[in-house]
């Protein structure tokens, strides 16, 4: 088992959706793992918010995430709103 394989089985084992990075401005889902090939220390496990779906038009991080061309978000915790309108 290589880094990446044990990164990822632990991130399922503890039901994060990937990794983010607090220091930076970057995060990547499980499926698509650090495309970068550049996992640092300072990356924690990180819950995906699919900003594409929501229209909390006062959330900072939909504002962030419009602005910038993103889909989703990688959080330290869950999108409250993201999951009340997916089920």
């Amino acid at each position: 088992m290589n880094v990446k394989e044990f990164v990822r089985e632990s991130l399922v084992n503890y039901q994060f959706d990937g990794l983010r990075n607090p220091e930076g401005e970057c995060g990547c889902i499980l499926d698509d793992l650090a495309p970068c090939d550049n996992m640092s220390e300072t990356c924690l496990g990180g819950f995906k918010s699919n900003c594409a779906v929501c229209s909390d038009e006062e959330c900072e991080l939909y504002g962030y995430a419009k602005n910038n061309g993103f889909d989703f978000l990688m959080m330290s915790e869950r999108c409250r709103q993201y999951e009340s309108s997916s089920k």
